[in-house]
């Protein structure tokens, strides 16, 4: 009589279960990392919902009667958190004008937050600029007139006020022009007062 060759079973050995288990783990962290917020409280909000709709998962997870009625308040402020940052993140963003650059970069100047305004005209001097503002206790843009519009350049009269510590002040008209690198408009160049009339601030 013939022998029959019994085959080999294939077995999964412990250690291999627990690197395939660490992979997927692996996997579904940096899937969450790299997920957008609205991505992740959808997915949450949709998970409770079904808590609402499911009493019991896979033998793990068992959820009462009352705890589902709370798992459905929870899903739903999830999901609407969720969608509500996903249609706000498709709005695109505001653009700055020139006439928004220059009160800001004014704003910025005298809030004394030279760095920032540096960000808005390249060619500040910040420790010049930081020693003349010693005498200066505030920055008011007056008015405005644009005198040049174009896609990629501008430029505006501003009349501003520049009132000094003891009391006394300058209505300085300057030009400011204005170049557009990509989508940002920034201060090319500020030059010197065309106009200047002395006021009393105080």
């Amino acid at each position: 009589m013939r022998r029959r060759r019994k085959g080999r079973l294939s077995v999964t050995t412990e250690p291999q279960l627990v690197i395939a288990f660490n992979a997927a783990m692996d996997a579904v962290i940096n899937a969450l990392f790299n997920s957008p917020l609205h991505t992740l409280l959808v997915a949450s909000g949709l998970f409770f919902l079904l808590l609402t709709i499911v009493s019991q998962i896979g033998g793990i997870i068992t959820v009462s009667a009352e705890r589902q009625k709370l798992s459905a308040a929870i899903g739903a402020v999830l999901l609407a958190l969720g969608i509500g940052l996903h249609f706000k993140s498709a709005v695109p963003p505001e653009r700055q004008t020139p006439e928004d650059i220059l009160s800001d970069y004014l704003h910025r100047i005298n809030s004394r937050q030279f760095a920032a305004a540096q960000m808005l005209n390249p060619k500040l001097n910040i420790e010049a600029t930081s020693r003349w503002m010693e005498q200066i206790s505030s920055i008011n843009l007056v008015d405005f007139q644009m005198q040049e519009a174009a896609p990629d350049r501008a430029a505006i009269a501003a009349n501003i006020r520049y009132c000094r510590k003891d009391g006394s002040g300058t209505d300085e008209e300057k030009l400011f022009l204005f170049k557009k690198y990509e989508d940002s408009w920034r201060i090319q160049n500020e030059n010197q007062p065309r106009s200047v009339k002395p006021v009393r601030c105080f």
